[in-house]
């Protein structure tokens, strides 16, 4: 399901940014910060997308991609948090 991975590849790039916020250039960091929002609306309009097609699917498959969707939005938002403090303590904000 192309929504799913979309969310979860959203998910790796938070990921991403989580471990770079600590360390990169100080003049990047607004950068980072907007990709972290970006990647964030994304995993989260992916969910939505994920959310409406479940109505289509039967059986057990329903509560293994609920299941995945929450986790990678719910991971989302973590890492966007993180990083949003970073920045924040970075830039002494």
């Amino acid at each position: 399901m192309a929504p799913l991975n979309t969310a979860s590849s959203a998910q790796k790039l938070l990921s991403n940014l989580e471990k770079q916020s600590a360390s990169c250039n100080p003049n990047a960091l607004t950068d980072l910060a907007s990709a972290s929002e970006m990647a964030l609306s994304a995993a989260k309009i992916a969910s939505l997308n994920v959310r409406i097609n479940l109505e289509y699917i039967e059986g057990e498959d329903v509560d293994l991609l609920t299941s995945k969707i929450n986790s990678a939005v719910e991971q989302s938002i973590k890492s966007a948090n993180i990083v949003a403090l970073m920045v924040n303590k970075r830039l002494e904000w």
